[in-house]
């Protein structure tokens, strides 16, 4: 290790002063010291060590479920048969097949740990490789190093540290930002303001365009009245004429004979019991119209009460039949989880035998 440490030293030095040779500008960066400053760097870390320690949470369970198990197996495997121990045993291997399959889920190179990483901190990572790189490019450094990453530095000067350069840059970046957002925003509240005053001026164009047609209506209704009370005044005026020339004519019939007389009384008469009848009929009927009509709403009523019912009752039992169905196929797909289980374990068991003998 000391010699691979004064070897790199050798290289270094010759490198460095070959740099020096040819003008070469060189810098370096405290990665961690920037990412530590930087607010979301901060937050998005925090939310990750939560996570973390969920996931490790829910794994130490799983492992202390394993551990009861294989103990419960230990104790009672004397009271047990051969069956259930092989039964037991499978549990065990399936609750640890579980626990790997969990640690790959969560921790794998792939998992949710690298996944969550890379959406929360590579953004960051990027903002401040685009920043050193920006300052490289103003200040014309060749190389710049990361202090902290696996680069063994045996002396640096303080002027080369350009940490806090990128830092500042990043931190005004973000004010930038930051100000071109508020602007946007009282653009949009100035916009939206405008669109109100547009929106405003419209419903009032509209509301009085609305009363400008309501006062036409009650004008032409206005009118419309006048007209029938006129034409109801002529056809008065018509009936009261006619009534006149009927009283007219009445009285020059009048001088007729007393048989007349008789027999227009002996008319009235039967007018009046025929009229008499007719209105005990219409009576009768309207009241059996009354009772038929009662009759029928409430055997209507029945009836669609009925219909409820047994609409209630197929939704029940129809909703028995789905629970029953989803019951079966979850012990089912249980059924063929373990049967699969017990094929991989009897495979695995071959293969080991397999090579036990070879």
């Amino acid at each position: 290790m000391i010699k691979n440490i004064l070897l790199f030293a050798i290289i270094s030095s010759i490198g460095l002063s070959s740099f020096s040779q040819k003008g070469q500008r060189i810098a370096f960066v405290d990665m961690n010291y920037i990412l530590e400053n930087i607010p979301a760097y901060t937050k998005a870390q925090t939310q990750l060590d939560k996570k973390v320690k969920l996931w490790q949470l829910a794994l130490d369970q799983k492992r202390d479920k394993i551990t009861i198990m294989q103990t419960d197996l230990n104790n009672e495997k004397a009271l047990l048969t051969e069956d259930l121990i092989t039964d037991r045993e499978e549990d065990i291997v399936i609750e640890q097949l579980e626990l790997k399959k969990a640690e790959q889920f969560y921790f794998s190179t792939n998992g949710n740990l690298f996944l969550l990483r890379k959406q929360l901190v590579t953004p960051i990572q990027d903002q401040v490789y685009n920043a050193v790189q920006e300052i490289a490019k103003v200040r014309k450094y060749d190389y710049v190093f990361d202090k902290s990453a696996d680069l063994i530095m045996l002396y640096s000067n303080k002027s080369n540290d350009i940490s806090e350069l990128v830092l500042r840059s990043i931190v005004r970046g973000e004010k930038i930002e930051k100000a071109k957002r508020k602007r946007a925003a009282a653009n949009n509240q100035i916009n939206g303001s405008e669109s109100n005053s547009i929106i405003e001026e419209k419903q009032a164009k509209r509301a009085a365009s609305l009363a400008k047609v309501e006062e036409q209506k009650a004008a032409k209704a206005k009118k419309r009245e006048e007209q029938r009370v006129a034409i109801e005044k002529k056809r008065l005026e018509r009936l009261k004429q006619q009534e006149k020339v009927r009283s007219q004519l009445k009285t020059n019939r009048e001088g007729g004979t007393e048989a007349k007389k008789t027999e227009d009384k002996k008319e009235d008469s039967e007018d009046r019991i025929e009229k008499s009848t007719e209105k005990k009929a219409a009576a009768n009927n309207k009241s059996s119209q009354i009772n038929d009509s009662e009759s029928n709403s409430i055997i209507e009523e029945k009836e669609a009460e009925r219909a409820a019912a047994l609409a209630k009752v197929e939704e029940q039992k129809k909703i028995k039949a789905k629970k029953s169905e989803e019951k079966r196929a979850a012990i089912e797909k249980k059924r063929l989880e373990r049967l699969k289980l017990r094929e991989e374990l009897v495979e695995a068991k071959k293969a080991e035998d397999k090579k036990t003998n070879n």
